[in-house]
């Protein structure tokens, strides 16, 4: 069971605000009327602190604008800028209209337009995040769907916020931060427009990893670098995305590996070379939900992963398990043909993380696992939770998954909470034999002193 700890963790954050209520639609008009010189026009923006828990008035200098965005950076930041930031902001500018607009909107849908002006206000600033700064983690960015309301705190269009201490304005993860949260604007909107329950956090934060990939074609290093090094050993203990804590960043690297494997095992074609279409259709499906289904999230992605993966994919248990087995055969069995149980060895240098304790009993929160050594003669759990699952694993073979099997014998046990994520901790059997650590050396994924994005948007408080 995770460690309520979070600050001193090394990724970025990203904040989703996780919607709920209503919302009341305002009279929208144009945002800029007369822009002026781009380079002196000046607007008043409602920020969050983030530290404080408040909102606060900052201003902007608008520094770019195109067919698809407004740039504005935080005025005592934007005067000072260099020609060379300059020319930086512009190729934000157009990056976002050229390449993150049109295939992040192609997976996830196109925006609400509140503010009749048909295009994203992207602000940059210095984010209060109450992080010290030397810190290996900050907030990188965050959408707030208060400002697509008519409260007295919107800013009353499409707006999201991004780091420029230490974000640093055209760099490759910044531009991914800015697909992370556009994907959460896009996700809010087809909740608007659709009247639908507010995505699971779970899920809003795993569809904003693979926007990400989308945008980029290609994997982040800091998106398995926590992953794989597993500084604080909560990986190893099962923590994973299911459970979401907004600042955990065993969260985030989780959540990205998980939306990859789902990528991952679409079938390829034409049209689709990269599987991009399993998260359309489980946005689409989200969009099918009644408002009385307690499950939205699960029931999505069992739906897409079912149509386009594996019919026998027709539940969240069987689906957990087979991405958990991957994490395992993947490191375990590279020249395997894995299939569904692995990455296709797109991950080859991925970690395992067996659990490394001496405890037998353990107490998992929902969707978390644990991979723990099998003695020589076998073991036998004891009476465990409604939801606790057991599945035998050995090196280069799917999961054996035998609810009537007492005693477990092979390499190892897989322990894991099919339980949904409005679950509690349940107690759950592990060996009990400690496993040493495994750490991947790959220079590729060790980046020492890199500093790991969050994000905002889950760490925001209601809209109203």
């Amino acid at each position: 069971m995770r460690n309520s700890s979070k600050w001193g963790r090394t990724l970025l954050l990203f904040i989703i605000l996780a919607a709920a209520g209503s919302c009341n639609v305002f009279n929208p008009s144009p945002l800029i009327e007369n822009p002026g010189d781009p380079w002196y026009y000046d607007r008043a923006f409602i920020a969050h602190n983030f530290e404080t828990k408040s909102a606060y008035t900052m201003y902007g200098l608008h520094l770019a604008e195109n067919d698809r965005c407004i740039i504005y950076g935080e005025n005592s930041w934007a005067r000072q800028i260099s020609p060379y930031m300059k020319q930086r902001i512009q190729e934000v500018a157009q990056e976002y209209s050229e390449k993150i607009y049109p295939r992040v909107t192609e997976a996830f849908g196109e925006p609400l337009d509140i503010d009749q002006n048909n295009k994203l206000i992207i602000i940059l600033l210095d984010i209060i995040d109450g992080i010290p700064p030397g810190t290996d983690s900050y907030i990188a960015g965050y959408f707030y769907a208060t400002d697509m309301g008519n409260s007295t705190n919107s800013n009353k269009g499409e707006i999201i916020y991004m780091d420029i201490s230490p974000g640093f304005p055209g760099t490759q993860p910044f531009n991914a931060t800015i697909a992370h949260e556009l994907q959460h604007l896009l996700r809010y909107s087809a909740e608007y427009r659709q009247k639908t329950r507010g995505t699971p956090l779970w899920l809003n934060e795993g569809l904003s990893t693979a926007a990400e990939y989308i945008y980029l074609e290609e994997y982040l290093d800091d998106s398995i670098w926590f992953y794989n090094e597993d500084p604080q050993g909560t990986i190893a203990e099962g923590n994973n995305f299911f459970y979401w804590e907004s600042t955990d960043l065993a969260d985030y690297s989780t959540a990205y590996l998980f939306f990859q494997w789902l990528r991952i095992q679409t079938p390829p074609t034409e049209d689709d070379p990269k599987g991009f279409r399993i998260y359309k259709k489980i946005c689409e499906y989200l969009d099918a939900t009644s408002p009385d289904d307690n499950s939205p999230g699960t029931a999505a992605v069992v739906r897409a992963a079912k149509e386009l993966i594996d019919k026998d994919l027709d539940s969240w248990e069987k689906l957990l398990r087979a991405w958990l087995t991957a994490n395992y055969l993947q490191v375990a069995d590279k020249t395997a043909p894995l299939g569904l149980y692995g990455y296709n060895n797109e991950f080859e240098d991925l970690a395992f993380h067996p659990y490394s304790g001496n405890e037998k009993i353990k107490w998992l929160l929902p969707g978390e696992g644990v991979f723990s050594t099998l003695p020589a003669g076998g073991f036998t759990p004891g009476d465990s939770g409604k939801h606790i699952r057991y599945a035998l694993l050995r090196e280069g073979q799917a999961p054996d998954y035998n609810p009537e099997l007492k005693t477990y014998s092979g390499n190892f046990l897989l322990t894991y909470n099919a339980g949904d994520a409005d679950g509690e901790a349940e107690a759950a059997y592990v060996t009990g034999i400690p496993a040493p650590k495994q750490k991947t050396t790959t220079p590729r994924t060790i980046r020492i002193g890199a500093p790991r994005r969050i994000d905002g948007t889950s760490l925001l408080p209601p809209w109203k």
